[in-house]
């Protein structure tokens, strides 16, 4: 049997917005006891931990943050590039 490897790039683009107005100080503490500490305010890392977790397959619920529709933290999947290597 003739076999053929590829190794697969796959990037997605995602968009993911945050409703600051629930990210109050208790939000941030709990995230930074529970998940990571980054000593406070970090809505950049948010945004990266609410992506790697939501092309990871949590899409209703992500640790860390609660479910989604309720913290009203949208994310969507705006673009993707695919790079094929024989």
């Amino acid at each position: 049997m003739a076999e053929k490897t590829f190794r697969v790039a796959v990037t997605k683009y995602l968009e993911v917005r945050l409703n600051t107005e629930k990210l109050d100080a208790e939000f941030w503490h709990d995230f930074n006891t529970s998940i990571t500490d980054r000593g406070g305010e970090d809505f950049e890392y948010l945004a990266e931990h609410a992506a790697w977790n939501y092309v990871q397959g949590d899409t209703v619920f992500i640790e860390g943050i609660g479910p989604l529709d309720e913290m009203h933290v949208f994310i969507a999947e705006v673009d993707s590039d695919v790079t094929v290597e024989a």
